[in-house]
């Protein structure tokens, strides 16, 4: 059996790596799993010391998101595994970006195996990865379109493997050749560059990061995106939020929100972290927002462009 701290950015390997893992030391379809940052500590320590229901061996995984590190109990955790541990079974922490101060003072940190993956360090090592990844997929991109790939997506792993899943079925369907150049895939990507940002843009609008949003936001108008499809992105992303913020206040787990929301699993960690950080008082003036503006939308002769940026003024200064 093995216990492993895995951490880091790339969190496309860090999760491939995860489900391999659970693979060879547990069952990929019976194991278990907790939030570090929303952890029923009674059960852990049932869990961490006790076999599965077949005597075999269990495998238990704890996942730190990119969210409020206050929340997160790492000194009892620690305690309960320094306490409880089966060597039976193998425990792995999975830690989204920088280990922090606390977490390198424990147990875990200084007994358990670790292993990081980081991001590529440049450009070039961020193509050849691209370029290793789609050839798992049976796809050959050159150099410019695996340029392109990265350019649009910000260096955002999970993303860039997303649309080398869906390049790869378009592809096979179509059966084309499956030697891919920047044209291929400009063709054929769904969605043109401003929709790449477009839930960074809601993001960093609703939670007033106002630089960011500013610039996301001029690239957005010019690429002749209208304020209904905006404000839509806006909408929906208030009332996941809110759907999100009420099942962590009623006390769901982590694992029932997620089957209740139906978020892939990167995009569900980014939801908790906002329903955390954003109040209702915050989300209802955001809906009053977009039904203002909205309304001017349909009754009035101001320029789209205008009322798109009268709409994120007043989001970004209340």
């Amino acid at each position: 059996m093995l216990n492993l701290l895995i951490y880091g950015e790339n969190l496309y390997d860090k999760s491939h790596f995860k489900d391999d893992f659970i693979n060879k030391y547990g069952n990929s379809s019976d194991y278990r799993f907790f939030y570090l940052d929303n952890i029923d500590l009674n059960q852990l320590s049932s869990e961490v010391v006790s076999y599965d229901m077949f005597q075999q061996n269990k495998c238990i995984v704890l996942k730190k998101i990119e969210s409020d590190e206050k929340n997160i109990n790492i000194a009892k955790i620690d305690s309960i595994i320094t306490d409880s541990i089966n060597p039976n079974n193998s425990i792995l922490i999975d830690w989204d970006g920088k280990l922090n101060k606390e977490i390198q003072k424990t147990y875990i940190f200084k007994n358990f195996e670790k292993k990081i993956f980081n991001n590529p360090a440049n450009k070039n090592e961020e193509i050849k990865w691209i370029q290793s990844l789609a050839v798992t997929y049976d796809l050959d991109l050159d150099y410019n379109a695996a340029k392109y790939l990265s350019d649009i997506n910000d260096w955002d792993s999970l993303s860039i493997f997303n649309e080398i899943k869906k390049l790869s079925v378009i592809f096979k369907s179509d059966h084309k050749s499956n030697n891919l150049g920047v044209n291929d895939i400009k063709n054929h990507i769904s969605s043109p560059r401003h929709r790449y940002k477009i839930f960074a843009l809601v993001d960093d609008l609703i939670m007033l990061r106002e630089q960011k949003a500013l610039f996301q936001l001029k690239e957005f108008v010019a690429s002749g995106a209208g304020f209904s499809y905006l404000i839509s992105m806006i909408a929906r992303q208030i009332r996941i939020i809110a759907s999100a913020k009420s099942r962590i206040e009623e006390g769901q787990n982590m694992t029932e929100i997620n089957k209740s929301l139906g978020l892939p699993s990167y995009v569900f960690n980014l939801t908790i972290q906002l329903a955390k950080q954003t109040s209702f008082d915050r989300i209802k003036n955001l809906s009053n927002i977009l039904l203002e503006h909205d309304l001017k939308f349909k009754t009035s002769t101001i320029p789209e462009e205008d009322l798109i940026y009268a709409m994120a003024s007043k989001i970004l200064n209340n």
